[in-house]
């Protein structure tokens, strides 16, 4: 009778060696990344203010060597209130076999006139294919930064922007009582053209010192004018920049729907300014409140 229990004998032996054999599969080590290469990253800038056309410069040190490259740039973080524009870093590759790059982070000078500005930004190594391949150990660099607003000195500078970046808006400061601007002993019409350019946004320098044309005291206007515009609603924002560096903004919409009932100079008035002397005052014109 024995003879007739032998397969089955073999089979359970067979089943139990492969319950063995997986059971050893299972439980295999996981790959361990302390060996991985740490990446540390130094700067010397200290503080949490920089201004309009500082630098800040970092060192990036694995310390070993990697068979591959490693790209490492820039992440900015959505609570800030800066955007992309106002920084430049471009990014930098640790390439096989070396162990240093270094980053500049540009803090972009654009004399637009703008309030102080919250950047929050950190700099590591965000490619999938790549940041595991660094020791988890790895602190990427982080800076919580206001940034401090620059104009051009001695000057008032007017700032227009507008939301649809594929429309052509231009921008003047109009001169209510047509006075002339003076340049040296010479009074000429006045001129507020210089705004009348492709870019967006527009920027216009105007008052003393190194500059040529001086505003007499007197009513202005920003005036903005639809050179070649699709859109029937524009979402706006002027800023006028002071001498002392303070900044006055201006949010408003424009409707073309609406047109006759905004004032006009030369375009479209959205904001009055008041120079007495030295003394400059802005304000949204009631039409755009």
């Amino acid at each position: 009778m024995r003879k007739y229990f032998k397969l089955p004998i073999i089979s359970l032996a067979l089943i139990v060696l492969v319950f063995s054999s997986c059971e050893e599969l299972e439980m295999a080590e996981p790959i361990s990344t302390e060996d991985y290469p740490v990446a540390t990253f130094t700067t010397d800038f200290t503080g949490t203010e920089v201004t309009e056309g500082d630098t800040i410069t970092y060192t990036i040190i694995m310390d070993k060597m990697m068979d591959t490259d490693v790209k490492f740039s820039v992440d900015l973080d959505a609570s800030s209130t800066a955007n992309a524009m106002d920084y430049i870093a471009e990014d930098v590759t640790i390439a096989a076999y070396s162990t240093e790059a270094v980053m500049q982070i540009i803090i972009v000078s654009d004399n637009y006139p703008e309030v102080t500005e919250n950047l929050k930004i950190e700099v590591g190594c965000f490619v999938l294919g790549q940041r595991y391949t660094l020791n988890p150990t790895t602190e990427n660099g982080m800076q919580d930064l206001s940034i401090i607003n620059v104009n051009y000195p001695g000057a008032l500078t007017v700032g227009v922007l507008w939301a649809d970046d594929h429309d052509d808006w231009d921008a003047y400061l109009i001169d209510e009582a047509g006075a002339g601007a003076v340049y040296g002993e010479t009074t000429y019409d006045w001129t507020g053209y210089a705004g009348a350019t492709g870019a967006d946004p527009e920027i216009m320098i105007y008052m003393d010192g190194a500059l040529p044309w001086t505003m007499p005291d007197g009513v202005y206007y920003v005036d903005v004018d639809p050179w070649a515009v699709a859109a029937n609603v524009t979402d706006f924002e002027i800023s006028v920049g002071h001498a002392d560096q303070s900044v006055d903004v201006y949010n408003f919409t424009f409707d073309n729907a609406k047109t006759a009932d905004y004032p006009m100079t030369w375009g479209f008035s959205a904001v009055k300014i008041v120079r007495a002397g030295d003394t400059f005052t802005s304000s949204l014109v009631p039409a755009f409140e």
